[in-house]
């Protein structure tokens, strides 16, 4: 549910091969949502485990998926005394957040993978990727050092420096997005935007990435 309101996701999957989703439950919508953005698969076996708690390196996973990282380079894990206790197929995900230091390990520098994730853990790695969030249309020329997500349509971001990755999440869907005299200090992530997706006197140090979930990009 955090990360469909996170990104403004409206676009709805298929959710009904999950046995355990019941259409009654209050999360339905959310999980056909998370679906459909790539955040969520369930176990393969048609269970998504909604009423589970969820581990650190299941929310890694998820919240790498949806900023499209991964490393086949796991050298940044080597500082914590527990990185043998990533599934492998966390690994890439999780060495890709760590790198960014999006993810950080605890005051006894261990990362516990296994260990169930806290709001306040889950609160503070969304935290350190997004600073802001542009929800409204309009135009801004002020932000917060660090990552920036758009997750409406009609937003320009004019005249300023972005100190991380700036998302265009699936909410702006099917509108309007536009960066006049910008520069991003990391990389570009198109979800959503298809009607006029403009770019003036723009600068990228990284590249910009489109992950055309919704086929409209």
């Amino acid at each position: 549910a955090i990360v469909v309101r996170a990104f403004g996701a409206i676009i709805k999957g298929n959710s009904q091969d999950f046995i355990d989703v019941s259409p009654s439950s209050w999360y339905y919508d959310y999980v056909k949502k998370a679906v459909h953005m790539g955040a969520f698969i369930g176990n393969g076996n048609g269970y998504m485990y909604p009423d589970n708690f969820i581990t650190r390196e299941e929310i890694i996973t998820v919240l790498a998926r949806l900023v499209v990282l991964s490393s086949s380079d796991y050298s940044s894990l080597n500082k914590y005394p527990d990185k043998d206790e990533f599934s492998d197929w966390a690994k890439p995900y999780a060495s890709a957040l760590v790198a960014r230091k999006y993810v950080n390990g605890n005051e006894k520098g261990m990362v516990t993978p296994k260990a169930n994730v806290t709001r306040a853990e889950f609160a503070q790695m969304m935290h350190n990727i997004f600073k802001n969030y542009f929800s409204y249309e309009g135009v801004y020329k002020s932000v917060t050092d660090g990552g920036v997500m758009v997750n409406k349509p009609g937003v320009e971001l004019s005249d300023l420096i972005i100190n991380g990755d700036l998302v265009i999440g699936d909410g702006v869907g099917y509108g309007t997005f536009k960066l006049n005299n910008v520069t991003v200090n990391g990389r570009i992530l198109f979800r959503g935007g298809e009607k006029l997706v403009t770019l003036t006197k723009t600068t990228v140090k990284e590249n910009i990435v489109i992950y055309d979930i919704n086929g409209i990009v």
